[in-house]
């Protein structure tokens, strides 16, 4: 596993999980994640969907990219991953590189949520947790319901937290188990879940509704299994519009706001976890119209020569501060 755990290249963990039984159960082992990730270059990883109209169906291929010294321009490497159960899915949430999805089979209607790992080509059903959820769980998540998948270190066991649209009920599904239990009531409002909000083992998402100010921060501990509020920057809402993201930067909880007309993107790093005098603005990004028709920029990576990689509705772009 120590060996094992040094090599940065998916392509050769893809082809090493194929030697023998015995590898394939050390590059499957959750705690072969945890060990492998920190170890890895300085880089990012990044899932493209793509979508094919003639064959109605999406893909998913592997980007990463890592910076190599003495050269100007950032490696690649792609892998294209093996297709799944579903012609169209959604992407939740990932963590620890599975994946969190839903979507619906080729000619069914009903949606289905999964826990994928695309570099094992593996993968299960999440079953319906209680008869409320017949309706939502035909559906893709609303605003006001997701589900999320997280990982609890001390019980080394993957978590998915699923809330009730109707009774606010939170419930847990234990991979490991294969159970739902419930927890409690999950926090009102309507939801803004991110894509890349797992910090301290604990999901984070954007809640809008009143009573002012009408946005608020939630986080749900995976390992505690508790909903907390986090405070927000001190931001004058009157000139902010309603579009935040949340998401992670640096070992750090990030809030991208877009100010009204969305002609920036503010960035604003908590510094020291769950202390509102720690929030600081780190970056100002200004509006291209050329790279973003929105004018929604979503940091990813800060690069060694000061310039910044986003990702926008046009693609990922580098963003010189």
């Amino acid at each position: 596993m120590d060996i094992l755990s040094r090599l940065s290249s998916v392509k050769i963990l893809f082809n090493c999980r194929r030697v023998c039984k015995e590898w394939f159960n050390i590059i499957s082992d959750p705690q072969f994640a945890r060990l492998q990730l920190p170890r890895s270059s300085i880089g990012v990883a990044m899932l493209i969907q793509s979508y094919s109209d003639r064959k109605q169906q999406s893909n998913l291929d592997f980007t990463y990219i890592e910076e190599k010294a003495g050269s100007s321009q950032p490696w690649l490497e792609r892998k294209k991953f093996a297709p799944l159960p579903i012609s169209k899915y959604a992407l939740i949430n990932s963590c620890n590189g599975l994946l969190c999805l839903t979507g619906s089979k080729e000619g069914e209607f009903s949606f289905s949520f999964y826990v994928c790992n695309p570099i094992l080509g593996q993968y299960i059903t999440l079953p319906i947790p209680s008869p409320t959820f017949k309706k939502a769980w035909n559906g893709l998540c609303c605003m006001n319901d997701f589900v999320a998948l997280g990982f609890s270190a001390s019980a080394n066991k993957y978590k998915v937290l699923q809330t009730d649209y109707g009774t606010r009920e939170a419930f847990i599904y234990i991979l490991s188990t294969r159970v739902w239990k419930s927890i409690g009531k999950a926090p009102t409002g309507t939801f803004c879940l991110s894509f890349n909000a797992l910090l301290h083992e604990s999901l984070h998402w954007i809640s809008y509704g009143n009573p002012y100010p009408y946005w608020r921060i939630y986080s749900f501990n995976f390992e505690r299994e508790k909903f907390r509020s986090l405070p927000p920057p001190s931001i004058d809402d009157q000139k902010m519009d309603n579009l935040l993201r949340l998401g992670v930067l640096e070992s750090s909880l990030l809030l991208c706001v877009f100010p009204r007309h969305r002609v920036r993107c503010n960035g604003w790093v908590m510094k020291n976890y769950g202390v509102q005098e720690s929030w600081t603005k780190a970056f100002v990004v200004d509006r291209n119209p050329q790279f973003a028709r929105t004018g929604v920029y979503e940091p990813i990576l800060f690069l060694s020569d000061g310039e910044i990689l986003m990702k926008s509705d046009c693609g990922v772009i580098r963003y010189n501060l």
